[in-house]
């Protein structure tokens, strides 16, 4: 389990000790949080050891204090925002997620929602095309609302506004998520795309700014929507917005209430959270990116990081 240290250098002293305590022929895989922890532990070697770093300077710290002291056998995996240092690119030992986290990469990647939730639509669709069809239109949807949901924090960090609130359960801070906006689910269930003003309305709301703050979020959220992407030169670029804004657990948030709505039923988040993670396709594992550079890393290293049946083909 993750614990809370002082500073990186702390975290990356305790890795280093475990590392060096450890045998040899088992592997420490560092990831930035929590939820990338249970996302990537379905897959691996049950001898393998997965750290929470609590954070990515923490991980990227001890990344760089193993290399430094040549203690190998330690794989770091951080998520892929678009704030990746360039020298962290490429490297053996550190792999970057194929979209904004792993949890995204276990929709977009790995077809989990299409697994998990072919049981939750069987009563409502005439055939199995049927079922598939509907499962890809609410996945399709949740990456359009999560991407610009996302767009307004990144518009709100840019200006200074809080993106954060407190919570009523728990005390602590937390991301402004769906959940907290009235209208997600309303978004969620209309074929057009959401209002980048409604969004900024609905996150003021949430997360308490001023009414010069939600006007100064929604003109630099509707700049950045003019942008063209790296890859391909266009602004609204589906593809490049999956994998540069789209946060697993709001992905996660969209399709269940978008589930619930089209069967009637009363999933919750978290039993859809758990559902996904067990639901992935073990033939597009093999094909995916952090199992085939693992993989390889494994291999160099002489560790067991998957088990046989996920790596075949990769």
């Amino acid at each position: 389990m993750g614990l809370a240290f002082p500073s990186p250098g702390g975290f990356a002293q305790s890795i280093y000790q475990r590392r060096r305590a450890l045998d040899p022929r088992i592997a420490l895989v560092v990831v930035e949080g929590t939820t990338d922890r249970r996302a990537l532990l379905p897959f691996l070697h049950s001898d393998a050891i997965v750290i929470s770093a609590r954070g990515r300077s923490n991980a990227i710290a001890a990344h760089r204090r193993l290399n430094l002291e040549g203690l190998p056998g330690v794989l770091v995996l951080i998520d892929c925002d678009g704030e990746v240092p360039a020298d962290l690119k490429g490297l053996p030992d550190l792999i970057i997620s194929a979209n904004r986290d792993l949890e995204a990469d276990l929709l977009i990647e790995l077809g989990a929602l299409r697994r998990f939730a072919l049981d939750v639509v069987a009563d409502i669709a005439s055939t199995r095309a049927d079922a598939e069809a509907r499962i890809d239109t609410v996945l399709a949807r949740a990456i359009l609302v999560a991407a610009d949901l996302e767009r307004v924090r990144r518009a709100a960090r840019f200006v200074g506004a809080r993106t954060r609130l407190i919570d009523p359960v728990t005390g602590q801070k937390r991301k402004v998520t769906p959940q907290d906006l009235p209208r997600s689910q309303a978004w969620m269930m209309d074929n057009h795309r959401p209002d980048l003003d409604d969004i900024a309305r609905d996150y003021c709301a949430a997360a308490g700014w001023s009414s010069s703050e939600e006007a100064a979020v929604a003109a630099q959220a509707a700049v950045s929507v003019t942008v063209p992407c790296v890859r391909h030169g266009e602004a609204l670029c589906t593809p490049c917005d999956a994998r540069a804004l789209c946060v697993g657990h709001d992905l996660v948030e969209l399709v269940s209430y978008c589930l619930n709505a089209l069967t009637g039923l009363s999933l919750e988040i978290l039993e859809v959270d758990r559902g996904i993670r067990i639901s992935s396709d073990r033939d597009l594992v093999a094909r995916w990116c952090v199992s085939t550079r693992g993989q390889r890393w494994a291999e160099s290293q002489g560790v067991a990081l998957f088990p046989e049946h996920n790596t075949t083909g990769g």
